[in-house]
């Protein structure tokens, strides 16, 4: 199914998974074997469950597979902030810009680089603000200003 732009792919699955939702629910239950399953192939076959999250994360976020491991080559394969690899065992997380594109995905002309599970939802915390991140480093540089107990 083609769509007219990033909005409209996200609102069908939206759609989609709101009227499923239910069915998905019960099926999961009806099959408790179905996690364990899942939980043994993903132990036995990480660089099968990294490819596919990688191809996932890419679609949602409008890019190509290319320009991903392109960008990973050239942040040689770590964050672009803490500049350590990823150790969740799935692919460093898809950055960008969100006053461009304010959902949980961006696009490709948004797309900022590569981040650890650590840091980027701390800088979605901080949501992109440069006065807070400011602050938060002022903060820590600082040190203690406790009043004593």
């Amino acid at each position: 199914m083609g769509y007219r732009n990033k909005a409209d792919q996200i609102a069908h699955s939206k759609k989609q998974y709101q009227a499923h939702k239910a069915e998905i629910a019960i099926a999961n239950k009806a099959n408790p074997k179905h996690l364990e399953n899942a939980k043994k192939w993903n132990a036995a076959n990480p660089e099968r469950r990294r490819e596919i999250h990688r191809k996932a994360v890419c679609q949602h976020h409008g890019i190509t597979v290319e320009k991903y491991e392109k960008q990973f080559l050239l942040q040689n394969g770590v964050c672009a902030i803490c500049l350590q690899p990823e150790l969740s065992g799935l692919a460093l997380a898809i950055d960008h810009d969100h006053s461009h594109c304010p959902g949980p995905y961006g696009c490709k002309e948004c797309f900022r680089g590569l981040l650890c599970s650590r840091c980027n939802p701390g800088l979605g915390y901080f949501k992109d603000d440069r006065w807070r991140l400011a602050k938060a480093i002022e903060y820590i540089t600082k040190g203690s200003n406790n009043v004593d107990l």
